[in-house]
């Protein structure tokens, strides 16, 4: 990267110049779209600079990338010795700047565990919902005997943008083949809902590798005390 600053923040944009004192300027570059006018442009509308600016801490799939959430993240030294310490499967490559890409995948399989099933109706539908931004929803018809049991699952629509390869059951839905209220059982609580492809893989590139990320204040060289950002703790609690 050309420049970077220490302050776990954004870029800084006024009519298309940047300047920094925290995350790395140029990052518009791991997502940009080949060669064409609009190469620097990514998938939303803006200069390079504004997408320098929305990659940091962003998570969100398909904000630049089809299928793909990724952004750029401070880790500071304290932030990654957390990782380390609890195993999290969000181990920064190492502290500093991180180019962090999370990939996402259609569903893939659905299941009925932990009980007898009973009540359903083979005329409703599953609907399995999407976190991601330009993801589509997953749809599951199912069969059962007499008693609206033994369900068989057939996925209709496979859909797409699922970033976890076990799926909340707050996603998933049953309804009746229009959308609207189920005439059988609408339990979701036993539905095991997986999603594969490139869900829950996520790859960390270090762009900058530094120990006082985060230090504001103190000297150069001080570990870091204070973060700017905390809208990455879910990934590296910590400051």
């Amino acid at each position: 990267m050309p420049l970077w600053g220490r302050n776990d923040k954004a870029v800084s944009a006024s009519a298309n110049v940047e300047s920094t004192t925290g995350a790395p300027i140029g990052t518009y570059t791991a997502v940009k779209l080949g060669g064409r006018a609009n190469a620097h442009y990514a998938n939303t509308s803006g200069s390079r600079a504004n997408v320098d600016i929305q990659m940091f801490n962003n998570a969100t799939p398909g904000a630049f990338m089809t299928n793909m959430a990724v952004g750029v993240f401070g880790v500071s030294a304290t932030e990654m010795a957390n990782n380390n310490v609890n195993k999290s499967v969000e181990q920064g490559a190492h502290a500093g700047w991180n180019l962090r890409r999370a990939g996402t995948g259609p569903l893939k399989t659905m299941s009925f565990t932990g009980g007898t099933a009973s009540g359903y109706n083979n005329a409703d539908i599953i609907t399995v919902k999407t976190p991601a931004t330009g993801g589509t929803n997953a749809t599951v018809t199912f069969t059962t005997n007499a008693t609206g049991g033994s369900l068989t699952f057939t996925i209709s629509n496979a859909g797409a943008g699922f970033n976890l390869v076990t799926i909340p059951t707050s996603n998933i839905a049953i309804t009746n083949a229009t959308g609207g209220t189920a005439t059988g059982n609408t339990t979701v609580t036993n539905l095991v809902a997986t999603a594969g492809g490139r869900a829950g893989r996520i790859h960390h590139e270090t762009l900058v590798a530094m120990g006082s990320l985060g230090a504001q204040t103190a000297a150069f060289g001080t570990p870091a005390t204070t973060g700017d950002a905390t809208t990455d703790n879910t990934y590296f609690p910590g400051v």
